[in-house]
């Protein structure tokens, strides 16, 4: 969840799990998958989606994710996401 602890939103009942790049990575391995993999990341245009995508292409490249972020105007956002044609 997005809602800081201090929030009245936050719901305790699903705290946010602490990072773990080293099982991620492991996991990928695991897999058979070789670093980097490459990722398309839609998000509509906007400061604030746009800056976290930013901060999730950072925090993601440290497991051994390449994140191609694809800024997209809202409504053709939604219908791509509809058609489907969209990776995260």
């Amino acid at each position: 969840q997005w809602i800081s602890p201090d929030h009245p939103y936050y719901q305790k009942e699903f705290p946010v799990r602490p990072r773990d790049v080293a099982k991620a990575k492991a996991l990928l391995k695991e897999a058979g998958v070789t670093p980097p993999v490459s990722v398309d990341f839609m998000v509509p245009k906007g400061p604030e989606a746009e800056g976290t995508a930013q901060v999730v292409q950072s925090m993601a490249a440290e497991a051994g994710f390449d994140m191609k972020i694809r800024v997209t105007e809202f409504a053709t956002s939604l219908k791509q996401a509809e058609a489907g044609e969209y990776q995260a």
